[in-house]
């Protein structure tokens, strides 16, 4: 018997003493082994992109034990179990390897999708000395610790010497649901959504559509005011003749109750949505429209009248799943709207891009504010676009 031999078969006997199971060979000699276990928690899911027998910057040569499995190149939520060992004619004494895998999380739509972290673990079995494990979160495209992620590695050992079992168990933090519908919660909504998403289909933001995008004009409560009122009251004996010939860009704001449109660093994010919507919706969308063409209308005595723009809007809604340096997020039912640049078919109906409207109200109603919406008294048409 070769001195290395002897050495091997003292150790296998003295470490079998009580708890070390049947060597992983059949009955070979074997001078340290790694049965492992990985762990994905609920949640979460791994897919390997590396893994090399190395650890501390030396190599080491060792076998998949016989009748065990490989490291795997996924885990589910659940644990999954690998095993390696250094055989008699394997070059050294010791076990050690390292491993990457990505984190992957739910999409919201029954799959999985990068999370925008990886795990970096590692660990080294050795026939004599101290074992080692290493386990170390950290973000896409870097290879310092990620402080403060929203995800954790613990590891473990069983077993002792040079059988020892070493175990990894990646978490995640709690998603916080956000609720962007609750009025009390929009801000906050608005504020995730415009940091982490000015693009989408990422691993820091993920977007889920919730219900199919919707075209619509709006209520009277949501006209635009084009004009000033004026009026072709007493003592005045003609028509007064308003017009409206807009040579500046219509300005738009969040003016609808729960919406978050106007709540966003909107630009990116939107240049990114126009291509999400289907086709009949397809448009660039913006927080601004020009309007170059010239409408008039002629007040009837004894009236008063302002011109409004009914704009067409556009509807998108849903779920944005949000992964930030430290938390995690589900922000549920964020709508936003904006305004058509052309017009589109719904159900068989055109809705327009904008139509330009006369209110008329009695020289004996209150004149509305500056800038304020149409009374509910005021009667409506359409004013009279000049060719």
């Amino acid at each position: 018997m070769n001195v290395r031999l002897g050495i091997v078969l003292t150790i296998v006997a003295f470490a079998a003493y009580g708890q070390t199971p049947e060597p992983p060979g059949g009955g070979r000699s074997f001078s340290s082994w790694a049965y492992s276990e990985i762990t994905a928690g609920n949640g979460v899911r791994l897919k390997l992109s590396h893994f090399q027998k190395q650890y501390g910057g030396t190599d080491y040569d060792f076998e998949t034990c016989p009748g065990y499995s490989a490291i795997p190149d996924q885990v589910s939520e659940g644990s999954s179990h690998f095993c390696y060992a250094c055989f008699e004619g394997n070059k050294g004494f010791d076990t050690g390897f390292f491993f990457y895998y990505d984190i992957l999380v739910p999409n919201g739509t029954g799959g999985w999708m990068p999370s925008g972290y990886w795990v970096d673990g590692a660990a080294k079995v050795p026939m004599m000395g101290g074992r080692k494990i290493d386990c170390t979160i950290k973000r896409s495209g870097s290879s310092e610790r990620a402080a403060g992620a929203p995800f954790s590695c613990e590891t473990s050992w069983t077993r002792e010497g040079n059988v020892s079992e070493p175990h990894w168990k990646i978490t995640a933090r709690d998603v916080t649901v956000i609720d962007a519908s609750d009025s009390a919660n929009v801000d906050r909504a608005g504020k995730l959504i415009g940091d982490n998403c000015q693009v989408f289909d990422t691993a820091r933001c993920n977007w889920t559509r919730t219900q199919k995008s919707s075209a619509f004009l709006p209520d009277e409560k949501d006209w635009l005011p084009l004009t000033n009122w004026a009026d072709s009251c007493p003592p005045a004996t003609k028509e007064f003749v308003l017009k409206f010939s807009n040579a500046k860009g219509v300005n738009w704001s969040d003016t609808f109750g729960g919406k978050i449109s106007g709540k966003v660093k909107a630009d990116a994010f939107i240049s990114s949505l126009e291509v999400t919507v289907e086709a009949d919706y397809h448009h660039s969308i913006t927080h601004s429209d020009s309007y170059s063409e010239e409408y008039t209308y002629n007040i009837p005595l004894g009236y008063q009248a302002g011109l409004y723009l009914q704009h067409g809007m556009l509807e998108v809604s849903g779920d944005f799943s949000i992964i930030t340096d430290s938390d995690r997020f589900l922000v549920k039912n964020a709508v936003f709207r904006f305004p058509l640049t052309r017009d589109v078919m719904v159900a068989e109906q055109r809705v327009r891009r904008g139509i330009v409207k006369h209110v008329d109200l009695p020289c004996s109603a209150k004149q509305p504010a500056l800038g304020a919406p149409p009374p509910p008294n005021a009667t409506s048409g359409v004013a009279t676009k000049v060719e």
